[in-house]
């Protein structure tokens, strides 16, 4: 259930409280996380002890037009009014997506998500019972 103060929070600090979820998350794991110094397209280096991981983190709080019981994961990166260019794997080479409204994080592949602006991702089962062709968030809880 999502509280009335999470929906005031200003973008900024809805990316502060993703950037924590995500360190959260990595301690439990037992995962050091590095972050970069200066500003890069990647917000925070994983190793897990086998390989280093750049990864970007995105909080995913709006709902998707038109599909109650889905979350829009939007990728555009704004720099003042102008779109900044799409993620790609040469710069990130995996997604971590905190969705509150299920208090969890997501992991995708650079594979899955490089070039594209956005997607939805199921958090409650369609009422149609479709599944051909949807994102559901328990297949990619990290």
């Amino acid at each position: 259930m999502v509280s009335l103060a999470s929906l005031m929070h200003s973008t900024h600090q809805k990316g502060e409280i993703a950037l924590l979820k995500v360190q959260l998350r990595a301690a439990e794991k037992g995962i050091i996380l590095s972050k970069p110094l200066i500003d890069s397209r990647y917000d925070f280096i994983l190793d897990d002890g086998q390989k280093l991981e750049r990864v970007q983190v995105k909080y995913a709080s709006g709902k998707a037009q038109n599909s109650q019981g889905s979350i829009r994961v939007n990728l555009k990166s704004w720099e003042g009014r102008r779109m900044r260019r799409k993620y790609c794997a040469d710069e990130v080479d995996a997604l971590l997506v905190y969705i509150p409204q299920i208090d969890e994080v997501l992991r995708f592949d650079a594979s899955f998500f490089c070039e594209r602006t956005g997607f939805i991702v199921r958090i409650e089962p369609a009422k149609n019972g479709q599944t051909k062709g949807t994102l559901n968030a328990k297949d990619f809880v990290w």
